[in-house]
C-alpha cells in the first residue's frame, strides 16, 4: 500500500513539473529586430550591419569566434555594453546572418542596425 502511495506521489510531481513548463510564459522581448518591427514606415535599416548584444556571464568570445567562422568583421566592440556591431559578408542576407548569430552561444539579442541622418534634407 505504501509503494502504491509513493508512486500516485512521484507522479503527481511529475505531472505538476511537466505543467509548469509547458505553461512558462514566452519571452517577452524577440531575439531578432528586423525592420518589420520598426516604428515608423520611415525608418531606414542598414543591409549589411547587425547590432549584437551578449550575455556578460558568458562573454563575447563565443561571439568572436562566430563572426570569424561566418566570414563577417566586427565593426564596433562596445566597452560599456556587452555587444558588438558587425558587418556580415557581401551577398548574404541579412535575415539569414540575424538568424545564424542567434543561435551563438551568449547571444541576447541581434538588431539589424538602423541608419539615422542628422540632416533631412530639408533647407530651412
Amino acid at each position: 500500500m505504501k509503494t502504491l502511495l509513493y508512486i500516485c506521489a512521484a507522479a503527481g510531481i511529475a505531472a505538476a513539473c511537466i505543467s509548469c513548463r509547458s505553461t512558462r510564459a514566452a519571452d517577452p522581448m524577440p531575439k531578432v529586430r528586423h525592420s518589420a518591427l520598426a516604428a515608423g514606415d520611415d525608418a531606414e535599416f542598414s543591409s549589411n550591419s547587425l547590432i549584437i548584444m551578449v550575455d556578460e556571464k558568458v562573454g563575447k568570445e563565443p561571439l568572436r569566434r562566430a563572426v570569424q567562422e561566418y566570414g563577417a568583421s566586427i565593426i564596433y566592440d562596445y566597452n560599456i555594453i556587452s555587444g558588438m556591431a558587425i558587418v556580415i559578408p557581401e551577398g548574404t542576407h541579412i535575415d539569414d546572418a540575424a538568424a545564424y548569430f542567434v543561435g551563438v552561444e551568449g547571444v541576447i539579442s541581434v538588431e539589424q542596425d538602423r541608419l539615422y541622418h542628422i540632416d533631412d534634407g530639408k533647407k530651412r
